[in-house]
């Protein structure tokens, strides 16, 4: 990019700016961890730690256009809390069994919004792509995919580690 210059420099280059003590102090905490890489270091560290899949993995996986879909449905992973900030993001994903028997994420809705924003988001995502919909939930949030009047009856829901199909009439 024009006009940005990039700087790097570890706790290591800094150390005539350090008070005594500090450094050994930093060293006797962090060094040999992850975090004193990444602080003391100066080295990016792009990956989650623990994450199932890393980004060189999902880019080595990625296909411009997925195949031929067998079905297609929109998976929600509810937070529980108010959104806007305030907890966890709501994951809802599309995802696609395609005729290879390999699963294809279509798109992410993903947010960070109360059950009256996200479910509208999970009804125009099963719209978009003609989906099935499937909803992981432990917190009779199903109420709120109701109100908002998808046009299916399938609905999955989870609590605990039962799962139990909830059918409902939902013509408009």
């Amino acid at each position: 990019m024009l006009g940005v210059m990039v700087m790097r420099g570890s706790t290591f280059d800094n150390v005539s700016n350090l008070p005594e003590g500090v450094l050994t102090h930093l060293r006797d905490c962090y060094e040999g961890t992850r975090l004193g890489r990444q602080e003391l270091c100066a080295e990016l560290l792009e990956e989650v730690q623990g994450a199932l899949w890393t980004a060189k993995m999902i880019d080595a996986a990625r296909v411009r256009i997925a195949p031929e879909l067998q079905r297609v449905v929109v998976a929600v992973d509810p937070s529980g809390t108010a959104g806007g900030g305030a907890g966890d993001d709501v994951g809802i994903l599309v995802a696609g069994l395609g005729i290879d028997g390999r699963g294809y994420v279509l798109s992410d809705y993903s947010c960070n919004l109360s059950p009256d924003g996200w479910a509208p988001r999970v009804v125009d995502a099963y719209a978009r792509f003609a989906a099935a919909l499937t909803i992981y939930c432990a917190m009779g949030l199903n109420n709120h995919l109701y109100a908002a009047k998808p046009r299916t009856d399938k609905i999955w829901s989870k609590a605990g580690s039962t799962f139990r199909k909830v059918e409902r009439s939902l013509a408009t």
